[in-house]
C-alpha cells in the first residue's frame, strides 16, 4: 500500500500500462524503487520489460546491476550469461559477470572475465585502475601473488609515466611480499596468468 501511494510509481506504473516498452518509463519506475528500498522489486520489472519488448538489453544490465547491489550474484550470473551468449564482445557486461563470479568465489571463471574486460577495450589503456586490482586481488585470494604482482604491473606497463607512482609500487611489494620472488614465473595451464597487454 505504500509503494501505491508513491506517485512516481503510480505514474510510471499507468504509463507502462499504456505503453508497455516505454524506456522512459521502466526507467523512472525502476529508480522510483530503488528509491524506496525495493530493489528486488526494481529488478524484476527491469527484467520483465527485457524479456517482453524489443532492444531490452539495456534493462536487462540495469536488473542485474541492480542484484549485484542487493548481493544476488548467482542472479547476476544467470542475467550476464543470457547478455553475453547473445552479444559476446560488450567489456561492461563481461566486468559484471566477473564481480559476480568473484563474490562467489568461482576465481578462474572470474579471471577469465576480466582479462576479456582488458581486451574487449579499443585501447587497454583505458580500463580502469580498478579493474586490475580487483584482478590483482583475486589472483591473491587464490594464493597466487606472483600473478597479482603481475596485474598490477601490466596496469603500469599501459602508461608507465603516469602510473609508475607510489601507490602501484606499493601494491607490487605488497603482492610481492606475500612468498612472491622475482623470478617467479607461471606454467601451470590451468591457472590463468595476466596476459600480455
Amino acid at each position: 500500500f505504500q509503494l501505491l501511494a508513491n506517485a512516481k510509481i503510480t505514474d510510471n506504473l499507468a504509463r507502462l500500462s499504456r505503453e508497455p516498452c516505454d524506456k522512459t518509463a521502466i526507467s523512472s519506475l525502476g529508480e522510483a524503487l530503488a528509491a524506496a528500498q525495493e530493489g528486488r522489486r526494481a529488478a524484476t520489472a527491469y527484467s520483465a520489460f527485457a524479456a517482453s519488448c524489443p532492444n531490452g538489453e539495456g534493462e536487462q544490465y540495469r536488473a542485474a546491476q541492480t542484484l549485484f547491489g542487493l548481493g544476488d550474484s548467482a542472479g547476476v550470473v544467470v542475467i550476464t550469461d543470457d547478455l553475453l551468449a547473445r552479444n559476446p564482445s560488450v567489456a561492461n557486461y563481461r566486468y559484471l559477470r566477473g564481480k559476480a563470479l568473484a563474490s562467489l568465489k568461482r576465481y578462474a571463471e572470474a579471471l577469465q572475465d576480466y582479462q576479456a574486460t582488458i581486451e574487449l577495450q579499443k585501447n587497454p589503456a583505458e580500463a580502469g585502475e580498478w579493474v586490475f586490482v580487483e584482478m590483482a586481488n583475486i589472483y591473491a585470494a587464490m594464493g597466487r601473488p606472483c600473478d597479482a604482482a603481475a596485474s598490477i604491473l601490466a596496469y603500469v606497463a599501459l602508461d608507465p609515466q603516469r602510473r609508475n607512482t607510489l601507490k602501484a609500487q606499493k601494491m607490487v611489494e605488497t603482492y610481492a611480499g606475500k612468498g612472491c620472488t622475482p623470478n617467479s614465473t607461471t606454467t601451470d595451464a590451468n591457472k590463468p596468468a595476466p596476459r600480455s597487454l
